[in-house]
């Protein structure tokens, strides 16, 4: 079931096709769920949120490649690395990713 935590709106998508201005206006104060026949199928979020949400989904992607990375070091599977070495891998990495 779908919950909406913290502040935020829900617009239909009959709502976007009349009032798209004050939904996107809304959007810049709080998440704004778009939901159609009653289920979620969209968010409309700032684009300051939106650039927190992608830094800390890489976040918690580096932190589990550290994670994975202290444990195979304990296991005696990897040395470890200079910080030169480890950002090297890291930025490639993450360009990887995107």
């Amino acid at each position: 079931m779908f919950q909406v935590q913290g502040p935020a709106a829900i617009a239909t998508i009959q709502d976007l096709k009349t009032r798209l201005k004050a939904t996107l206006d809304a959007a810049q104060e709080m998440p704004v769920y778009v939901t159609r026949g009653g289920e979620p199928v969209a968010a409309i979020v700032s684009v300051e949120l939106m650039e927190i949400l992608q830094e800390a989904l890489e976040d918690r992607y580096l932190g589990q490649s550290a994670s994975e990375r202290l444990q195979a070091i304990q296991g005696g599977e990897e040395e470890l690395l200079d910080e030169e070495d480890f950002w090297a891998q890291a930025d490639a990495i993450m360009t990887a990713r995107r």
